[in-house]
């Protein structure tokens, strides 16, 4: 049974015999909704235990029940499923129509998170209006304040009978969408990682270490081809084994196509390595280190292509061998002056099997990459 009543200023629900004190919303600062009755959890008891299973059918018509995570009574524990950083729930009933919200209200100290609170709710928002998921948002302005920040974002819910009912059916919907949030911001973290590692590095000329560096972020390297590819096997054997066992040949990288499964050989060299050799009748010549690298990956595609239907008949995964497409990267164009740099996109330019990649160039595909995402999160 339930009853709204009221004295003087006050209103009231009674719960099955349990008395419960409301108010108006259009007296109440932290509603969006005027004349609404409101009903907020005191702290004296258990208010979602009391209401969950109650019959919203028998529920005034224009009523709204808030509900918080209680972090004080260790007996309160059924919000502890709401996903960080949502600290309350509310459920509306206006006119037959339910609506249940979802809000965070925390102080600046008891932030949990690496990531600024104005970036986290601004990649909230930016995911709320894509999602259709999401009937209502109601975020007028997230309010990030001098002791804490605050926001508020609902959806409508269908085909319940108890506020319990309403808040198994949305639980999902926000959890899904602060797990995006989680992975766009893990996204940005490692790609400020990758960044900082460039330009702390950017001298390094241990070959070994970049091969390592791209084994650990492989997804760099994924950025320079215009289709869907991801690594394949690095310190790849290719072939190029006499009937001594000897000799044979390894690559850095081998990328794979992820709808031709076509290969990528991919050699990594460092970013000191020279580019332009010694000047010559008016122009320049290409470097010792350039030339030796283009002609060992060369090399290497002819020793795969030759050696392909042997390599195919005892690999366990499956892979072609249409031409492949092979990547040096190498060397930086800071490096240059502009006559060497004439040279030099003369000649990557001419080349037909070789795609050459410097240093520089490829990340700073990751920091355009990182702009866009940062520019779409403000």
């Amino acid at each position: 049974m339930i009853e709204v009543s009221k004295l003087g200023n006050d209103y009231f629900i009674e719960v099955n015999g349990k008395k419960i004190e409301g108010t108006l919303t259009n007296n109440h600062i932290w509603c969006f909704r005027k004349d609404m009755l409101n009903i907020i959890d005191d702290q004296d008891f258990d208010l979602y235990k009391t209401i969950k299973d109650f019959p919203i059918e028998l529920l005034p018509e224009r009523i709204e029940f808030v509900f918080f995570r209680c972090e004080l009574n260790k007996e309160y524990r059924h919000l502890d499923r709401l996903p960080y950083p949502l600290t309350s729930f509310t459920f509306i009933k206006e006119d037959s129509q339910y609506t249940l919200g979802m809000s965070c209200f925390l102080e600046i100290e008891k932030w949990k998170r690496k990531w600024a609170a104005s970036l986290y709710f601004d990649e909230i928002e930016k995911l709320v209006e894509m999602n259709l998921e999401f009937k209502v948002l109601k975020m007028p302005d997230t309010y990030i304040y001098d002791e804490g920040f605050e926001f508020f974002l609902e959806t409508k819910v269908a085909d319940i009978k108890t506020i319990s009912e309403a808040f198994e059916q949305a639980l999902p919907k926000y959890k899904k969408l602060i797990d995006k949030v989680e992975q766009q911001l893990s996204d940005v973290a490692s790609l400020l990682k990758i960044i900082d590692s460039w330009k702390e590095n950017h001298f390094n000329d241990n070959e070994e270490y970049w091969q390592k560096f791209f084994l650990k972020y492989s997804s760099i390297i994924s950025q320079v081809f215009s289709a869907p590819a991801y690594i394949f096997k690095d310190k790849a054997y290719i072939g190029g084994k006499g009937i001594e066992n000897k000799s044979g040949k390894i690559i850095d990288f081998v990328y794979k196509s992820d709808k031709t499964h076509n290969l990528y050989l991919i050699e990594i060299k460092t970013p000191v390595a020279k580019l332009i050799g010694s000047k010559y009748r008016g122009t320049n010549t290409i470097s010792g280190e350039l030339s030796g690298a283009i002609n060992q990956l060369l090399q290497y595609k002819d020793i795969q292509q030759k050696e392909y239907y042997s390599l195919k008949a005892k690999s366990n995964t499956k892979f072609e061998l249409f031409n492949p497409k092979c990547i040096l990267i190498l060397g930086n164009l800071s490096n240059l002056q502009n006559d060497e740099l004439e040279t030099f996109e003369l000649f990557r330019y001419d080349l037909k099997s070789i795609e050459i990649l410097t240093f520089d160039e490829l990340f700073g595909k990751i920091e355009l990459i990182m702009e866009l995402i940062m520019e779409n999160s403000n």
